[in-house]
């Protein structure tokens, strides 16, 4: 849940998560005649078409209605991500950032760091195993090629599949690979799963090639947050969602899981001469983004007939949208410590929520 605009004299707007909506239709109903509701559907889940419902946001491949607009949490990456000159914006941080998180690797002198970048949870629906497997296979064969793993933060240490990637790390390390842990890493600032943005980016701008394992998700924001800074991408050719959409000869390779290793050689090739295409910054960083999507907003929920472009815009909270709008943002007063995202699946958060909002709404039992 994230308040985008607070009521006034004009109505305000709500944007859900789709795994709110099924809980939360009456107050969904409740809150009508104060508020659009809009609901973030960055999934592989269909369109809800919930009838309170004005605006669905969607991948762009999956926008098929007047009432769908395709802008997800990856259309609003933080402006960290984008493109820098290694040699004199990124291999000083980049060392300095590497010595502070106690990252022991010797980068290569005048390139890039990294051949190959992988960002990940370690869970069964990322392929996270399977593409750490994959990586190593190859890493073995060309001594000479480099590559950084980064498992994102879990939400439990305990959990049977992150502890057997580790294990099986540990059993075959190699001295090419960083794999770098980030429930190990210091917390001395603002957590991005274990990093801050400004911190991964590095890790993307050090880097050649982004690799991608997962076959089944929404809308893929590392591949996204790759492209903008400057990577080109290998995704999974069978991968259903919206990871995808934006991804193409310009800027992609494509590989099935028994055709890794060739597609790793295809692109260490193809990066030789790669240039990072014209409009990915403009697609999906917040700096070009959000005043397109207030301006979608603006014409489509009707605000242009009651107030100006300037005074809708100051009223709508588009901090951090990246991670408000799928519920990970989990500074909002109705968190539940220890959970993975902020959705509100509790009577109690209903309640904060409502309390919020500053309106005198009878708040539904939570269904």
């Amino acid at each position: 849940m994230h308040i985008l605009k607070k009521a006034d004299r004009t109505k305000g707007i709500l944007v859900l998560t789709h795994k709110e909506v099924p809980l939360l239709s009456d107050f969904i109903h409740a809150v009508a005649s104060r508020y659009n509701v809009l609901v973030h559907n960055g999934s592989v889940n269909p369109p809800l078409g919930h009838p309170g419902v004005q605006l669905e946001l969607l991948p762009s491949s999956r926008c098929i209605s007047p009432k769908h607009i395709p802008f997800t949490s990856r259309h609003f990456l933080h402006r960290d991500f984008r493109p820098k000159d290694y040699a004199s914006e990124v291999a000083v941080p980049f060392k300095d950032l590497l010595n502070r998180l106690n990252l022991p690797w010797n980068a290569r002198e005048g390139e890039k760091a990294f051949d190959f970048l992988c960002v990940n949870r370690a869970a069964e629906i990322k392929k996270t195993h399977e593409l750490l497997t994959g990586l190593i296979v190859h890493l073995r064969a060309h001594p000479d090629r480099t590559a950084c793993f980064i498992v994102l933060e879990n939400d439990n240490t305990n959990d049977a599949y992150y502890q057997n990637l580790v294990q099986y790390w540990e059993a075959n390390r190699l001295p090419n690979m960083l794999f770098v842990d980030t429930h190990l890493l210091p917390r001395t600032n603002s957590v991005y799963r274990g990093l801050s943005t400004s911190e991964l980016s590095l890790f993307y701008n050090a880097s050649r090639i982004y690799v991608h394992g997962c076959e089944q998700e929404g809308e893929s924001r590392t591949i996204h947050e790759a492209l903008c800074c400057g990577c080109y991408v290998l995704a999974k050719k069978n991968m259903q969602g919206g990871g995808l959409d934006y991804l193409s000869s310009l800027n992609s390779g494509f590989y099935l899981p028994n055709s890794l290793g060739q597609a790793l050689d295809e692109a260490v090739h193809r990066t030789s001469t790669y240039n990072m295409p014209i409009g990915m910054l403009e697609t999906f960083n917040e700096v070009y983004s959000v005043p397109r999507f207030l301006e979608a907003l603006y014409l489509k929920l009707g605000y242009d007939k009651e107030m100006g472009r300037e005074d809708f815009s100051s009223q709508c909270d588009t901090e951090n949208l990246m991670f408000a709008l799928p519920g990970h943002a989990l500074s909002v007063p109705w968190y539940r410590a220890g959970m993975p995202t902020a959705d509100i699946f509790t009577q109690e958060q209903l309640d904060i929520l409502c309390d919020r909002l500053s309106e005198r709404i009878t708040v539904p039992q939570f269904e």
